[in-house]
């Protein structure tokens, strides 16, 4: 049943942070459960003041996932302790903004690639077929014979 529910949880995460996502799972299943994963609802609790927010921080450091966590933090636009640093809520957002942009911008120089790609073959291709349409017609004007001419006489042969 877990299964549906990872499923579930993947469409909710930005597409800029799923790999991100990824990442942070299969880290998790290597080094096992981390300590906001305890209770992670007094976790979140835990952002409502600074001090609160530096000893959730704290208790971070000995985890092993916490750079796939951070990381995915800034790429999904969270807010709260993630990976032992403190985002504030304009700071996540700002990052996600900077990068659906990038993802964005990225788009958009793979589809100008593609398209400068698909360009080039079309014309290759064009040319390919204009250099074959020459060669068929050379090979059919070397294929006709020559006109026949018309029989001159003989030079001793006189008409009388």
């Amino acid at each position: 049943m877990t299964h549906g529910l990872v499923e579930a949880v993947v469409l909710t995460i930005p597409p800029g942070a799923r790999t991100a996502w990824v990442r942070l799972l299969f880290k998790l299943d290597e080094t096992g459960t981390p300590a906001c994963s305890s209770d992670p609802d007094s976790w979140a609790n835990h952002a409502n003041n600074v001090e609160d927010q530096q000893y959730v921080a704290r208790l971070c450091q000995p985890c092993l996932a916490r750079v796939q966590c951070r990381d995915f933090a800034h790429l999904a636009g969270e807010a709260g302790v993630w990976g032992g640093e403190v985002i504030s809520p304009e700071a996540g957002r700002a990052r996600a903004a900077n990068q659906r942009a990038a993802t964005r911008a990225t788009d958009r120089a793979a589809a100008d690639q593609a398209r400068a790609k698909r360009r080039v073959y079309v014309e290759e291709r064009r040319a390919r077929e204009r250099a074959a349409k020459v060669a068929r017609t050379a090979a059919i004007v070397r294929r006709r014979k020559p006109p026949a001419e018309p029989a001159q006489p003989n030079q001793g042969d006189e008409l009388l």
